[in-house]
């Protein structure tokens, strides 16, 4: 469970960034820095999913 904690953080963090990038929060927005961020974000969203499913199956086997 701490992997899921750690990463539900990486990915608010990311989406902090993406979100200030976008609002002009970051002067040196470019279309390069913006799609960087957005695959890292969503890497990070399907790797939590994976993770989920993973206890999900575990403990439906249990019962």
């Amino acid at each position: 469970m701490v992997n899921v904690k750690l990463l539900l953080k990486h990915i608010e963090n990311l989406r902090d960034n993406l979100y200030n990038e976008i609002n002009g929060k970051n002067a040196k927005l470019t279309d390069k820095l913006v799609l960087r961020n957005s695959c890292a974000l969503n890497k990070e969203i399907n790797e939590y999913y994976r993770l989920v499913d993973k206890i999900r199956k575990r403990y439906s086997k249990v019962k």
